[in-house]
């Protein structure tokens, strides 16, 4: 299914990447981590979870706007590229915050920079991309919820109001805060933006950095 085929209903979530480096590498901070890969061009590795990934995005965008070159390694999901970082065959990743807590709370990994435009609540000292080197850096990986196109404005509507009731519930909001997610209770217009805003920057991206689907 293609977005012409849908219409858009809410916003539900949306979940932070964060930079993580082995800490091994000598980089506390983002701005020793872009002085590095200045020093040493194309001699840092950054891992993704596969060719045309949020976590290959996002270190696409951050090269691009830093002027940085490093080689990137795309595996077949985060798990194995994880373990990969923690075992020091690659030095950085773009992650999910929710995957890489546990390593970052455990010191197998090291939190450089959160990518959403505000901090973690589950890393309030870690600084965000913005603060920290990019002015304006904002990314983060979110979710939605979607009807086919042909559904009624009417259905529409009531879809939204009762996504809308269930995600601020307490409960439910303290469940998704609890794993990482930000609870995002926004409606089909701020939804319909959202869509637009991100075709844009990533389709720049993407043209930039000369990304292919192989």
């Amino acid at each position: 299914m293609t977005w012409s085929a849908t219409l858009p209903v809410s916003v539900t979530g949306q979940v932070p990447n964060v930079v993580v480096v082995n800490p091994r590498l000598p980089a506390r901070d983002l701005a020793e981590l872009i002085a590095l890969a200045k020093a040493k061009p194309g001699g840092l590795t950054y891992a993704s979870q596969g060719i045309g990934s949020n976590g290959q995005m996002n270190a696409e965008m951050f090269r691009l706007a830093t002027g940085i070159s490093f080689v990137h390694v795309p595996y077949k999901g985060s798990a194995q590229a994880v373990t990969d970082l923690v075992g020091g065959q690659v030095d950085l990743m773009f992650d999910n915050l929710p995957t890489v807590l546990e390593h970052i709370r455990g010191g197998q990994l090291r939190a450089l920079a959160i990518t959403s435009a505000s901090r973690s609540s589950l890393l309030p000292e870690v600084p965000t991309v913005a603060e920290a080197a990019i002015p304006g850096f904002d990314s983060s990986a979110w979710f939605a919820v979607l009807a086919p196109r042909a559904t009624p404005p009417e259905l529409l509507a009531k879809l939204e109001r009762a996504v809308t009731g269930v995600l601020t519930q307490p409960a439910t909001s303290a469940k998704l805060t609890a794993a990482g997610v930000t609870v995002a209770a926004a409606g089909s217009a701020e939804l319909a933006g959202r869509i637009e805003r991100d075709r844009r920057i990533w389709s720049e991206v993407i043209a930039k950095a000369g990304i292919a689907i192989e």
